[in-house]
């Protein structure tokens, strides 16, 4: 009852464990919403980060380097007929170390409000180099230099990504977007 997958990433070198985006349902709340890991090539789930029934997530990114360090994007988000809800205080970055069987929220400067949907990149050349874009009341991208740990905002832009917000950075180049 996903309804909308925002991305499916496989470990690079056990292709049995393999984590799926369900961003779930559009027009209703509930559904399978949240991060899902499977360690027997898909054929269990388990949800590894579940927020709430109006909240999935988007994106998931691994290290390249080290496929234990993850960073999923969380999306608060439901249309009516009258209305969309196109973010809030649910959405936000995640971060797991131990190859995302647990998740923590990472807050350090990125911004303080309700947040719309995030597209997530990591260097291949600098792992350490993380960026987000995300959707505020303009489009913003934002930098990390130690692992997700804090974040610096880099630029505003006036395109808003709610169905295409993914961002990549050049594989030689870690300042290159």
């Amino acid at each position: 009852t996903s309804q909308h997958i925002g991305r499916i990433v496989v470990h690079p070198t056990n292709s049995n464990i393999v984590f799926v985006a369900a961003q779930g349902p559009l027009w209703t709340d509930g559904g399978e919403r949240g991060l899902y890991k499977s360690v027997d090539g898909g054929k269990t789930w388990k949800a590894v980060i579940s927020i709430s029934p109006h909240t999935g997530v988007t994106d998931v990114v691994m290290d390249p380097t080290d496929p234990s360090i993850m960073y999923a994007a969380a999306f608060q988000r439901q249309r009516k007929a009258y209305s969309f809800v196109g973010g809030g205080p649910e959405s936000g970055i995640y971060k797991s170390i131990d190859g995302g069987d647990t998740w923590k929220k990472v807050t350090e400067g990125l911004p303080n409000r309700d947040i719309g949907r995030i597209g997530l990149a990591v260097s291949r050349s600098q792992p350490r180099t993380v960026y987000a874009s995300m959707e505020t009341n303009t489009t913003e991208v934002y930098r990390s230099d130690d692992y997700g740990a804090s974040w610096t905002k880099k630029g505003t832009y006036f395109q808003f990504p709610w169905y295409m917000g993914q961002i990549r950075v050049d594989p030689n180049n870690p300042d290159r977007l």
